[in-house]
């Protein structure tokens, strides 16, 4: 991983970098979020749907303009991005959301193990589906 990402810096290719401390900012987003809703006594399940909603927007706005370089401001574009942006991620979620309810539910994984896990799964899955289907170059 770490030659691939040395390569593309040399090919002056900087979107895995870029991707990779956004992935890190969303992720700490999501994290703050959901440590922060589990704290007030709210449920697992709730408190990881909301903590996503977080870094969903936090990440769309990131991940177009400083990782991928859409620049298009067309009301339609963004429309077009959201939408795909966030079903993409609704996938990813879903994902997660399964695969946290299988390791705490079933394999009785701690639930912070088991969000660790799910969320290096949802990164690389988020990446393949922005680069390749949401923010792909025209």
């Amino acid at each position: 991983m770490f030659e691939y990402i040395k390569n593309k810096m040399k090919a002056g290719d900087l979107t895995v970098v870029m991707y990779l401390v956004f992935g890190v900012l969303t992720t700490l987003v999501d994290w703050v979020a959901y440590r922060v809703l589990r704290l007030s006594g709210l449920g697992y399940m709730f408190s990881n749907v909301a903590a996503w909603a977080a870094a969903v927007i936090f990440a769309f706005v990131t991940n177009k303009f400083m990782v991928f370089n859409s620049k298009s401001v067309d009301r339609l574009v963004i429309i077009k991005e959201f939408i795909s942006f966030v079903g993409a991620r609704v996938f990813s979620l879903l994902l997660q959301l399964a695969g946290i309810e299988l390791m705490i539910g079933y394999a009785n994984i701690n639930e912070y193990i088991a969000k660790a896990v799910m969320t290096v799964v949802v990164v690389v899955c988020n990446y393949v589906f922005s680069k390749l289907f949401i923010f792909k170059d025209k």
